[in-house]
């Protein structure tokens, strides 16, 4: 599984330290490849004493979700019936730090 971001739009301030924006990329999966648009949500966090139990220095924290067709990748329900539905979202959480 991969996206690659093609492109950012749509970038909106709704706070001092949030932005939503969309994110069109190649995801690929089975080596099938969809360009799909992801909305994402970002929030940045100067490093303080609550950020540093987590991790040490600033933090970037991005979220991002989309709907993808299960069967539009190859991907067949024969093992799992319908216990998992064709139209699935997918959804991404990750946070980086500028620490060395």
């Amino acid at each position: 599984v991969s996206f690659e971001i093609k492109s950012v739009s749509d970038i909106k301030s709704i706070a001092d330290n949030k932005l939503t924006a969309k994110v069109t990329g190649d995801f690929t999966l089975r080596g099938v490849t969809k360009e799909i648009t992801a909305e994402v949500k970002a929030m940045f966090l100067e490093e303080s004493e609550k950020t540093k139990s987590r991790m040490k220095g600033d933090l970037l924290s991005i979220r991002a979700s989309f709907n993808i067709k299960l069967s539009d990748f190859g991907v067949e329900n024969n093992v799992i019936g319908n216990k998992v539905a064709d139209n699935i979202e997918v959804g991404l959480n990750m946070v980086g730090t500028n620490a060395k």
